[in-house]
């Protein structure tokens, strides 16, 4: 028996599955297994969670579960949760948790309404930001460098391993950001910018769309797919197209 941990966004409570094929691979579920032979059972505030509603979900490399909630971050083993706030965990400086990665070498990235922060083997460590404001982080992302883009309610930064720096030449804020392929994209004020190896390249919207907010970037067929406030976008070969949606 193998358990995989899924997460729902809307009612949002943390459902596991437990799954009866132990040669399936370690997160991935076949798209050809019925829903009938899987079996769930859900964890919510009154498992230990700190809030019913989760914000962002990750695994780690160790197979922990990562729960980004309004009220703290819980890690889920399995059988229980382990909650961190801003009392008992002084790398944090607001105790709502806005956006989890975990990067390649395993640390587990938090970003918070007020700050930055990540878990390594020795525990809990504030970003130090060297005067980059930080504010409300709403997107985190890891090029193939292993360089960490963080956007945020005050702009865009780059952390290397060692400092934090802004972004050259972003204004406003950045709302959302997404690793695919060999790119990092990171949406803004009326436009999406690809990076890559540090490179920018900005897209603007269709001029309708120009004061669109971004909630969500996803990659699929060769595409970039952007939720937003005024519909949905599909971003391929340097264009965006305005995808139609059934009302039904």
């Amino acid at each position: 028996m193998v358990m995989r941990c899924m997460r729902t966004v809307s009612g949002a409570l943390l459902s596991c599955a437990l799954l009866l094929l132990p040669s399936w691979s370690a997160w991935a579920i076949p798209a050809d297994v019925p829903l009938r032979a899987l079996a769930y059972q859900s964890w919510g505030a009154a498992a230990g969670l700190p809030r019913a509603a989760a914000v962002d979900v990750a695994f780690d490399h160790d197979r922990f579960v990562w729960v980004a909630t309004q009220t703290g971050l819980a890690r889920f083993d399995g059988s229980q949760f382990q909650v961190y706030t801003q009392k008992n965990t002084p790398a944090f400086a607001s105790s709502v948790m806005t956006r989890l990665l975990v990067d390649r070498r395993g640390r587990v990235w938090i970003g918070t309404l007020k700050n930055l922060a990540y878990r390594d083997r020795d525990g809990f460590h504030g970003v130090h930001t060297d005067g980059v404001e930080i504010g409300h982080v709403a997107g985190l992302a890891e090029d193939l460098a292993g360089v960490l883009y963080v956007a945020t309610d005050r702009g865009l930064s780059r952390f290397d391993g060692e400092r934090l720096q802004a972004v050259a030449g972003w204004q406003g804020p950045a709302t959302f950001a997404l690793a695919a392929t060999d790119a990092v994209w990171v949406s803004g004020s009326g436009r999406v910018s690809r990076f890559i190896d540090g490179r920018q390249q900005d897209f603007p919207f269709p001029l309708a769309l120009a004061d669109s907010a971004v909630f969500g970037m996803a990659w699929s067929d060769d595409s970039l797919w952007l939720g937003t406030s005024r519909g949905l976008l599909r971003w391929h070969d340097g264009r965006f197209d305005i995808v139609p949606l059934d009302a039904d």
